[in-house]
């Protein structure tokens, strides 16, 4: 990637951020997925957007960090509800067993 589309990409997902922050008020903004091997070429950019167009009490408070898993973070997720899902004990049947 080059820095400026780095940059323009972090812009897009700042004001996107903005809107999260002004309706959930986090502590932390967690950016994952691909862009997140970036780092701060693109946490910076979307730091600063969001500061700029969320409301100024909650906006300043946020800390924002790149998520360790990268691009694996999707397939670890639906590997999680997948899991989730295939050992709920309602989907267990001990009589089935006996």
């Amino acid at each position: 990637f080059s820095i400026e589309l780095l940059d323009e990409v972090g812009r897009h997902l700042g004001t996107g951020v903005a809107t999260l922050i002004n309706l959930f008020n986090p502590e932390v903004v967690v950016v994952g997925g691909r862009v997140a091997g970036a780092g701060e070429f693109i946490i910076n950019p979307v730091r600063t957007a969001a500061m700029r167009q969320s409301h100024v009490k909650l906006g300043h408070n946020v800390r924002f960090v790149a998520s360790p898993l990268g691009a694996i973070a999707g397939a670890l997720g639906v590997a999680m509800l997948a899991a989730r899902d295939l050992f709920e004990v309602e989907h267990l049947n001990p009589s089935a067993y006996v």
